[in-house]
Parts: C-alpha cells; sequence; structure tokens
C-alpha cells in the first residue's frame, strides 16, 4: 500500500520534493548574473541506488556557449551501511569554476558505528584530516577541488 503524506506548506516556507539518489548542486545565493557567487559550490547528495548528478554552467549572459564556453562535471555516489563513495568528475569545458572547494551535504546516510576515533575519510586514497560535520539529518564536509576529479569515501 502506498504511502501518503499530506503537506500543508506556507508561503515563506515552501517544500522540496528530491528523488533518493539525486545530487544537487547548489550555489550560494546571489542577487545578479553580475555577481560572482563567493564560497564553496555545495553539493547536496540524497543518499539512494543509482546515486548521480550533473552541472552545466555558463556565463548566463551570452551565446558564448554555442562554442563550448562551458563547465560540465558529472558526479556518481555508492552508498552502503559502512562506506560512502562519491566520485566528483574533472571540469569540461573552458569556463572557469568560480569556487576553489567543495562542500558535500550527504542526506539520509550517516556511518554505521561512527566515532571520532575510529572515522576514515580519505581523498583520492589519501587519509585526510577532515572536518566531518556529523548532525541528526546530515552529514557535511568540504573538499578542495582542482579541476582534475576527486574521489571522496567516507567509512
Amino acid at each position: 500500500m502506498p504511502l501518503t503524506t499530506w503537506i500543508h506548506p506556507e508561503l515563506a516556507s515552501l517544500p522540496v520534493f528530491v528523488r533518493a539518489g539525486a545530487i544537487l548542486p547548489i550555489a550560494p545565493l546571489m542577487q545578479s548574473t553580475n555577481e560572482i557567487p563567493q564560497g564553496p559550490l555545495t553539493l547536496r547528495v540524497y543518499s539512494g541506488d543509482g546515486c548521480a548528478g550533473h552541472l552545466y554552467l555558463d556565463d548566463g549572459k551570452t551565446y558564448a556557449y554555442k562554442t563550448g564556453v562551458n563547465l560540465r562535471m558529472d558526479f556518481r555516489c555508492e552508498v552502503n551501511a559502512d562506506r560512502l563513495l562519491l566520485r566528483l568528475g574533472e571540469h569540461k569545458g573552458s569556463y572557469p569554476a568560480w569556487w576553489r572547494e567543495i562542500r558535500v551535504e550527504i542526506f539520509g546516510w550517516s556511518p554505521r558505528g561512527w566515532s571520532p576515533r575510529k572515522r576514515a575519510v580519505r581523498l583520492n586514497g589519501r587519509n585526510i584530516d577532515a572536518n566531518l560535520n556529523l548532525s541528526p539529518d546530515k552529514v557535511a564536509i568540504t573538499v578542495p577541488d582542482d579541476g582534475r576529479g576527486e574521489v571522496l569515501e567516507i567509512e
């Protein structure tokens, strides 16, 4: 029997529904396309089957994208009870990224039996001393992004 949930949104806080397995890139709030975003790119990872997402970026003002002046990235993750593996794709295209770091926010997953002493966070196969933020609704970490592609593993 399907589960039914009734939502009564208020005008000030509209609900957003996201499919399990989606990875959504989020830019900082800006008031105009003339502004350059400040801070990291945020990836909201909603754990589930077929975990993937994509990013497309261009200047938003000209037709330069028709000659290949854009940026594309792919994201994929593998999730189980003990581990999350997130592949951050290389930057493709000639449009420059405005970020140097990526903040990863993972919803619907936390490492089983996790404690600060047992934690393992690896970037490209190397252990890193990362500030892994655990809260009841998400796990968050910020990692550098040099554009060549990264593999983040959390156990």
